[in-house]
């Protein structure tokens, strides 16, 4: 994935945004200096730099999406109630993710079907939980 908003942000290329911590004590400032991120610049020229594959990040990932456990209860308990059947549920949807990417999520909807692959910090899938309970009579 082609971290678009991560590009841009440690690129001065937003204004009123600095810089990630790990990209300020990382670059460059002085001859000499061993860095991984560019000298800080905010200039135009430097700002219009294109696309690098430097921003690529490795988007693998392992996703728990969707759990559900249920408990029925038994039915000669049940009866003694005048119920014909009880079950009591929990669930969850996008419990958990694996995966090295630094986004918010690797399974992000991009801005348009044109842009596949770049991610431009959209909100991540919503976690869901919740409970229930399922009566008949």
């Amino acid at each position: 994935i082609y971290y678009l908003n991560r590009k841009a942000r440690n690129s001065y290329q937003l204004s009123g945004t600095a810089p990630e911590p790990h990209v300020i004590y990382n670059m460059w400032t002085q001859p000499g200096d061993d860095a991984i991120y560019p000298r800080p610049v905010s200039s135009v020229e430097y700002n219009r730099l294109g696309p690098s594959d430097f921003w690529i990040e490795d988007a693998s990932y392992v996703k728990l999406r969707n759990v559900k456990l249920s408990y029925k209860f038994p039915r000669a308990l049940v009866r003694k109630i005048k119920m014909k059947d009880i079950t009591l549920y929990a669930y969850g949807n996008n419990l958990l993710t694996w995966t090295a990417y630094t986004g918010f999520d690797p399974e992000f909807s991009g801005a348009s079907a044109l842009s596949f692959g770049i991610d431009y910090n959209r909100y991540p899938r919503k976690r869901e939980f919740g409970f229930g309970l399922n009566v008949a009579f």
